[in-house]
């Protein structure tokens, strides 16, 4: 069997891909153009991807999932997380605009602002490791938020809707 997944998703604007790295497992895949398949690293160029969502599902292992600082699909991309069963982990260090969000994990580490033209949905116990604005349509936090020290707004232009108390 399989080690968890320890994903991270980052794009390669210079060269115009998305690069996908596990660090526990070998990725395979059969995009066409793309390259790395049955190692750990795949790099995908941005005109093999049809559609306009990046769905990350990992399974039933306890994954983390990073999306880092330079993880930009541009305006136009939706980015979908589904952790699954296990105990997973998803880190959003990504500061671009992007379409919608929805992110369902127990645990998620939210590391900079995140502006979207549509709904985010942080379906999970989130924490913020910095200054955050979630910036979007209809914001949804539904889990516990523990913000530590740091200022937490959400400026959203329709409903925001919080389930639990905001801690910090």
């Amino acid at each position: 069997s399989s080690a968890a997944n320890a994903l991270t998703l980052t794009t390669d604007v210079a060269n115009s891909r998305f690069e996908i790295t596990d660090s526990n497992n070998s990725i395979t895949t059969a995009i066409s153009g793309a390259t790395g398949s049955g190692t750990n690293t795949v790099l995908i160029p941005f005109a093999s991807v049809s559609g306009s969502e990046i769905l990350v599902s990992t399974g039933d292992s306890d994954d983390t999932i990073t999306f880092d600082g330079n993880f930009d699909p541009g305006i136009g991309f939706s980015v979908s997380v589904d952790g699954q069963a296990g105990s997973d982990t998803v880190n959003w260090a990504s500061n671009h605009s992007i379409d919608t969000l929805s992110i369902t994990s127990e645990s998620i580490s939210i590391q900079s602002s995140v502006t979207t033209s549509g709904d985010q949905a942080w379906g999970g116990s989130v924490t913020t490791t910095d200054e955050v604005i979630l910036t979007g349509a209809a914001v949804s936090l539904p889990g516990a938020v523990d913000t530590g020290v740091n200022a937490f707004t959400v400026d959203a232009t329709g409903l925001v809707s919080i389930g639990a108390a905001i801690s910090s």
